[in-house]
């Protein structure tokens, strides 16, 4: 069985070779997205390719969503999620199982149409009386009247 430095080496260089095959996509992705530096925040620099230079320190080091990146090695390395995956989710913090636990984990926009169709709805049946033009009122006096 392989140690987890070899693992870690096989693993940056699927990663890399997916990069490199997927730029085009996933550059499009974090510029209609994020991309995240690699100190850990989101970065409002534009992400493009070509555009750095190791010697340019205007921009900061940027990767792709984290969720990107395991997403893509997990599905690349299936033994990745099956012997190791469990055991650094069990070890860090899972910002989508803290959104479970507290109820959170929901499409807001999704949710906010929910609740406008039901008061639509809601609206809808409440029975309006009719409206009718009262015949027994002159023409020149006629007016709406409820019944």
């Amino acid at each position: 069985m392989e140690n987890f430095e070899e693992i870690k080496t096989r693993l940056r260089k699927k990663w890399l070779q997916y990069y490199k095959h997927n730029r085009k996509w996933i550059n499009k992705y974090c510029q209609e997205n994020c991309f995240v530096s690699v100190q850990g925040s989101l970065e409002g620099e534009t992400w493009g390719t070509g555009e750095r230079s190791l010697d340019d320190k205007r921009f900061s080091e940027v990767h792709p969503p984290s969720e990107l990146i395991i997403g893509v090695i997990t599905a690349l390395e299936p033994l990745l999620a099956q012997y190791w995956l469990t055991a650094f989710v069990d070890l860090y913090a899972n910002k989508e199982k803290i959104l479970v636990a507290l109820g959170l984990n929901f499409d807001p926009e999704l949710e906010l149409k929910k609740i406008e169709q039901k008061n639509w709805e809601s609206q809808q049946l409440v029975i309006e009386p009719e409206v009718v033009l009262d015949d027994n009122i002159p023409h020149e006096k006629r007016y709406l009247s409820t019944q």
